[in-house]
Parts: C-alpha cells; sequence; structure tokens
C-alpha cells in the first residue's frame, strides 16, 4: 500500500508537470490543431457543396448536350432528305414530260 511519504513527491512532480512549459506548449498545440480542425471540416463542408453543384451543373451539359445533337441529327435527315428527294423529283418531271 501506498503511504503519504510516497504520494507526496508524486503530487510535487504533477503540480510541477502543471506548472511547466510543457504543458503550455502542449496546451497551445492542441489548441492549434484543433482550430486546423476546425477548418478542414469548413473546407470540406464548401467542398462538398461545390461538389454537389459542380454534378448538377454537369446535368445541365449533359442535356444541353443530348438536346443539340438531336437537333443536328433533325437538321441532317432534313438536308439529307431534300439532296436525295431532289433529283427523284427532277427525274419524274422529266420522264412526265417526256410522255
Amino acid at each position: 500500500m501506498i503511504n503519504s511519504k510516497q504520494i507526496s513527491p508524486i503530487r510535487d512532480d504533477f503540480k510541477k508537470l502543471e506548472e511547466s512549459e510543457v504543458k503550455q506548449e502542449t496546451e497551445d498545440f492542441v489548441n492549434h490543431l484543433a482550430s486546423a480542425i476546425e477548418v478542414a471540416e469548413k473546407q470540406e463542408e464548401k467542398a462538398e457543396s461545390n461538389l454537389s453543384k459542380v454534378r448538377i451543373f454537369r446535368i445541365f451539359i449533359i442535356f444541353i448536350s443530348i438536346g443539340t445533337s438531336i437537333i443536328l441529327v433533325y437538321l441532317f435527315i432534313i438536308y439529307a432528305s431534300r439532296n436525295i428527294s431532289l433529283p427523284v423529283t427532277a427525274i419524274t418531271n422529266i420522264t412526265q414530260q417526256a410522255i
């Protein structure tokens, strides 16, 4: 069992530790570390917010791209069908005139 003579030096050592510069430096380090963690968490929240905005913008660009592609395909089909039908119409007109 520990007697009071053994406890007294341990108490003195703890008092010295509490009053030492190392303790203060450790507390300062912990405070700086806590501040850095706060900043990192805020930056993470901001990055997540930006990521969700970018995802929405990406979907918007995909829909615009698909819509533009559909319009271009439609215009190409109209152009191709007219270019195919013009010679056929010309041949039909010539054969009708010949008859």
